[in-house]
């Protein structure tokens, strides 16, 4: 867990490593306060589907528009 931001508004990035339902998962997420709204960005897959690298590449893809 590390405080992040997205254009001054404050954030916490998560990343877990772990077990569900008997299978290894990987999970990685942003949350964002912004006005009074909580923005939740986050990709969780089973281990060796997919790279961090790439849920990493999709949580970046999210603006404040």
């Amino acid at each position: 867990e590390k405080e992040v931001d997205i254009d001054g508004h404050p954030g916490i990035f998560v990343e877990v490593e772990g077990q569900t339902s008997g299978y290894d998962v990987y999970f990685q997420g942003v949350f964002y306060i912004v006005d009074n709204r909580l923005y939740q960005i986050y990709g969780m897959a089973q281990k060796g589907y997919v790279n961090k690298a790439d849920i990493e590449k999709f949580l970046k893809t999210f603006t404040l528009l």
